[in-house]
């Protein structure tokens, strides 16, 4: 069973509110969806696949088409 919650934070920088959709899995897991330009639709996802609270992949829409244009899996530990 997943656990919805969302939140309203700049999350880049631009001084306005943005719409983060956190999911908790039963696994520990999560996901972040996040919405930076207001349009009801995520053009961010991270993902903690393992449950350790580092995020452990990033995938992002930059144009706003609804294609994932990176996506970075390979990210570094940040203890």
């Amino acid at each position: 069973m997943s656990e919805k919650e969302t939140y309203q934070m700049d999350v880049d920088g631009d001084g306005n509110p943005d719409t983060v959709e956190v999911t908790r899995h039963a696994d520990g897991g999560a996901t972040y969806l996040i919405d930076t330009d207001g349009d009801g639709k995520a053009n961010m996802q991270a993902i903690d696949h393992d449950g350790d609270g580092i995020i452990d992949e990033v995938l992002i829409d930059h144009d706003g088409d609804g294609v994932i244009d990176s996506h970075v899996t390979e990210l570094p530990n940040p203890n």
